[in-house]
């Protein structure tokens, strides 16, 4: 009678397969390469602050037009300068900031007032 061995079930022998073995070596070497990028500052690391302002060109607008219309002409005056800091080539803009300066500084009372406006 011809019997065949027993498998082996709890003592098998380590088997080193080539593709997982290669699979590994180029996760490895991925690794190392996203670590050399991210020490150069080529990769940013994740969650960090984005290094542009978050505010947008008309967001500074709308709060220079509302401004403007509350009377507060120096916040608003400041509020176009934002913008026009963002978006410097807008002609709009500096229409309405020149507006807005010449109207503030017809507010003022005395000449040396207005001389520094």
């Amino acid at each position: 009678m011809n019997v065949s061995p027993r498998k082996p079930l709890f003592n098998r022998r380590p088997q080193s397969n080539i593709y997982r073995m290669f699979i590994y070596v180029v996760m490895l070497l991925g690794a190392v390469w996203i670590l050399q990028q991210v020490s150069k500052g080529d990769i940013k690391p994740l969650f960090q602050p984005t290094p542009v302002p978050t505010r947008t060109f008309t967001s500074f607008i709308e709060e220079a037009e509302a401004n403007a219309k509350a009377g507060s002409m120096n916040a608003a005056i400041l509020a176009y300068k934002e913008a026009l800091k963002l978006n410097p080539n807008d002609a709009q803009t500096w229409a309405e900031l020149a507006r807005i300066q010449t109207y503030s500084s017809t507010l003022l009372i005395t000449n040396p007032e207005k001389k520094t406006a």
